[in-house]
C-alpha cells in the first residue's frame, strides 16, 4: 500500500448529500500495527476518519472505514487510502459521539447536545433520545417481536449479549444478540445491530433472525414518540406522497399487502378496529416500487422511520397510532402468486430513525430517501 488504495465514492439517487455518512470496507494485504497509522485523504488533503478491525480474509486483514462526504445529485470523489508518514498529531481531541457503558444500557453522547440512550437489558433496542432539552421518545414502551405462524406473537426477552462494535467519534455501533424459546420450532437466535453516525440525528437498526424452521411469520419493531397536541400528522412515502391528520383515537398504516395488482395502500380509521381504505395505489407492474418510509410530527418534533426493500419480497407496513405509537412490521409471505408459508433461513428487516424539530428543514424533508439510498463506496481493494 505504498502507493495508496483508491476509494471512490458515489451518489446514485440524485439528492445534494451535506455531510454524509460513509461507512467502507477496505482489504488489506499488510494489516497495520496500529490503526492510528492509516490515513484518509482527497486531493492530497487528510480526511478526518474513523477506523475499526472488521477481522481476517484472503490472507490478510480488513478495516472499516466511516467518514463524512458531501456530493452534488450523481457525483462522484476518489479517495486514497494510504500509511501516514509521521504520527497523527492532534491540536484537540475528535470531536463528535462518545460512547459509554453501564450493566443497564449504552449511552451515546455528543456533549452536551445529543444524547441515546439504547438499553443492554431489555428489548426496546431504544431507551431515549435527546437534542438539548427536548425528549423524543416515551420511557419504556416498544421493543421487538415476533409473530408465528400459528398466531402468536412472541416478545423477545433481553438480550443474553451485547458488546460495541464502533466507539465514535464518527460512529457509534453496538450489537445485541438474544434467543427465543419457539416451543417445538427449536430457538430463535437474533442479532441487533444499532448505529448511530455523527453527522446525522439517526440510527440505523438491522435485525437478523435464524429461524431454522421456518416457524416465524412476522418480525415487528415499535417504539413510543413524545408527541402532544390534539392531532398528529402523518406523511407516507409509496409512490407519491399521503398525508392524513390523526384525531384522538385514531391510527393511520401504510402497506404493500400481498397482491401486486394492489402494489400499497394507506389504511385509516379507529385505532384497534379494522382500519378502512383511505388511499390506493395504481398497479404498476414493478414488485417494490414503494419507497417505504413515514414522517409523524407535531407542533415540536418530527420522526421519519423508513424500512429498507418496502414490499419488494414480503410484506410490510409502517403503522402509526395517535397514541404515539409506531410499528413497522415485516410478514414473510410473497406478495405475487399464491400465499405460500414464510420458509426456514434467516431474515432480516433494515430501518432508520430520525429525530428532528418540526416542520422539518430542507435536509430532514429529504432524509428518507437518502436513507434508504446510501452513498456507495467500491474499490479498496489492496
Amino acid at each position: 500500500m505504498a502507493q495508496g488504495l483508491e476509494l471512490r465514492v458515489k451518489e446514485t439517487a440524485g439528492i445534494r448529500r451535506f455531510h454524509y455518512p460513509v461507512t467502507a470496507r477496505i482489504d488489506l494485504a499488510e494489516p497495520p500495527a496500529k490503526l492510528e497509522e492509516l490515513e484518509l485523504s482527497i486531493d492530497g488533503k487528510p480526511v478526518e476518519a474513523q477506523w475499526t478491525l472488521a477481522g481476517t480474509g484472503g490472507g490478510g486483514r480488513s478495516v472499516i472505514v466511516d467518514f463524512e462526504a458531501s456530493l452534488l445529485p450523481f457525483a462522484s470523489r476518489t479517495y486514497t487510502v494510504s500509511r501516514r508518514k509521521a504520527p497523527a498529531v492532534l491540536a484537540s481531541p475528535p470531536r463528535g459521539l462518545r460512547l459509554e457503558e453501564s450493566p443497564e444500557s449504552f449511552r451515546v453522547t455528543s456533549g452536551a447536545d445529543l444524547e441515546w440512550t439504547l438499553p443492554r437489558a431489555t428489548s426496546r433496542l431504544i431507551d431515549g433520545f435527546r437534542v438539548r432539552d427536548r425528549e423524543f421518545l416515551r420511557p419504556g414502551g416498544g421493543g421487538i417481536s415476533l409473530r408465528l405462524k400459528d398466531g402468536t406473537t412472541r416478545t423477545f426477552p433481553a438480550p443474553r449479549a451485547s458488546r460495541v462494535l464502533k466507539r465514535g467519534p464518527v460512529a457509534c455501533a453496538v450489537e445485541l444478540e438474544g434467543e427465543e424459546d419457539l416451543g417445538g420450532a427449536g430457538r430463535c437466535r437474533s442479532l441487533v445491530e444499532i448505529e448511530t453516525p455523527r453527522a446525522k440525528s439517526w440510527a440505523r437498526i438491522r435485525w437478523r433472525i435464524e429461524d431454522a424452521h421456518g416457524a416465524v411469520e412476522a418480525m415487528s419493531f415499535a417504539l413510543d414518540l413524545r408527541l402532544k397536541g390534539d392531532k398528529v400528522l402523518v406523511d407516507f412515502g409509496a409512490t407519491s406522497f399521503v398525508y392524513a391528520t390523526l384525531a384522538r383515537g385514531q391510527a393511520a398504516r401504510l402497506e404493500a399487502p400481498a397482491s401486486t395488482r394492489e402494489p400499497w395502500r394507506v389504511l385509516r380509521g379507529e385505532a384497534g378496529k379494522a382500519l378502512e381504505p383511505y388511499v390506493t395505489g395504481r398497479a404498476s407492474g414493478t414488485p417494490g416500487a414503494v419507497e417505504g418510509w413515514a414522517h409523524v410530527w407535531d407542533a415540536a418534533q418530527a420522526t421519519a422511520v423508513a424500512v429498507a426493500d418496502f414490499g419488494r419480497a414480503s410484506q410490510d407496513s409502517i403503522a402509526v397510532h395517535e397514541s404515539s405509537r409506531l410499528e413497522v412490521t415485516r410478514t414473510f409471505t410473497a406478495r405475487s402468486g399464491p400465499a405460500r408459508p414464510a420458509g426456514a433461513g434467516a431474515k432480516e428487516l433494515l430501518l432508520w430513525l430520525h429525530f428532528v424539530d418540526a416542520p422539518p428543514h430542507v435536509g430532514a424533508v429529504t432524509s428518507p430517501q437518502a436513507m434508504l439510498a446510501p452513498l456507495e463506496a467500491s474499490g479498496g481493494d489492496r
